[in-house]
Formats: C-alpha cells, sequence, structure tokens
C-alpha cells in the first residue's frame, strides 16, 4: 500500500514530504466528504418529492382554514345571534317579574 504512494517501508521521509501527504489526504478527504453531503442532499431531496404534493395540499387547506376564521362571523349569524339574545334576555326578564312582583 505505501508504494503505490511512492513510499517504501523503514526509509526516513522529510517533514515537507510527510506534510504534502497529509496535506493531499485531507483535500482528498474533504472533497469526499462534500461529495457525499451532496449526493445524500440529492437524494433527501429525491425521496422527499412525492410527500411535497401532498403537505401543499395539507397546506393549503390550513391557509383557508386561518382565512376563514380570520374573516370573522357572517352578518347572518349577527343577526341571529343578536335577535337571540334579545329573545331570551325578553323572556328571562318577563318570567323574573311575573315571579318577584307577583
Amino acid at each position: 500500500m505505501m508504494r503505490s504512494y511512492g513510499l517504501e517501508p523503514g526509509r526516513s521521509y522529510s517533514a515537507e514530504t510527510v506534510y504534502k501527504l497529509l496535506e493531499a489526504f485531507a483535500v482528498g478527504g474533504k472533497d469526499a466528504v462534500r461529495a457525499a453531503f451532496d449526493e445524500g442532499y440529492k437524494q433527501g431531496l429525491l425521496d422527499a418529492a412525492p410527500q411535497a404534493d401532498f403537505w401543499a395540499v395539507v397546506a393549503k387547506e390550513y391557509q383557508d382554514t386561518a382565512k376563514a376564521q380570520a374573516r370573522g362571523p357572517s352578518w347572518g349569524t349577527v343577526a341571529i345571534g343578536t335577535g337571540a339574545g334579545l329573545l331570551i334576555g325578553s323572556a328571562l326578564a318577563f318570567a323574573s317579574a311575573l315571579i318577584f312582583l307577583h
């Protein structure tokens, strides 16, 4: 294995030669890690692509619900609520008047 790098066992090498070899291994290692990361990132995107449509639909539904809630009640709901409140309030006032004033 050492001979593939031009090294001979038992021989002493200068610090500069050792530094150059270490530098080459470090650069090669960084490139390998970067390439592996990029490949994994691409694969992750490809794996997530089928679910992207599903989550887009879910997000749209939540968006529509939030917009509907932000609009508040319609005028018909307000009118019915007001009418029901007045009717119940009047009925309770009339009943209490009959009970306490009689």
